[in-house]
């Protein structure tokens, strides 16, 4: 599942731009941006005792990086974000499992079960910063980057 959606996959309360949904690939923090417009961020437990946070992009990169050698140097030159997440060092790293995207591990602090720590502070304050990478990545792509395919079917995402 594309990180935006027209439709939020689990009810809000109170007035409240957040919620959460417990799925059988993986918990999610689903929040509310606009009217019409969701952003799903992933928690999945890592191997090494941590927590996944990310966006999904499908199959979008892989899809679409056909000629690295090509494509990295441009795509480093117009999309700063995008350029440095897809490089060693980065804050946000663009990770291939279980589903590819953007994201962040931290480390599983409320014990050894996922549930636990899936509602702390530090969750949900990396989920907000991953989203909101995941969209300046999105932006980038729609208003600078230099392949006109990858616009056209990143609008079809979503």
């Amino acid at each position: 599942m594309f990180f935006l959606q027209p439709k939020s996959t689990a009810s809000f309360y109170g007035g409240s731009n957040l919620t959460f949904a417990l799925r059988q690939s993986s918990p999610q923090v689903i929040m509310k941006i606009d009217r019409g417009v969701y952003g799903i961020v992933e928690v999945n437990a890592t191997f090494n005792g941590g927590l996944m946070i990310m966006c999904s992009w499908d199959d979008f990169f892989t899809k679409h990086l056909t000629n690295p050698d090509v494509q990295f140097p441009k795509i480093y030159k117009e999309c700063p974000k995008l350029g440095k997440s897809m490089s060693e060092g980065a804050v946000f790293d663009f990770v291939q499992a279980p589903v590819n995207g953007f994201g962040t591990e931290i480390p599983l602090k409320q014990g050894k079960y996922i549930i636990n720590s899936f509602f702390s502070d530090e969750v949900l304050d990396t989920a907000q910063k991953v989203l909101q990478f995941n969209l300046d990545v999105h932006h980038e792509i729609m208003t600078k980057i230099p392949f006109p395919q990858w616009k056209r079917d990143l609008r079809e995402l979503f």
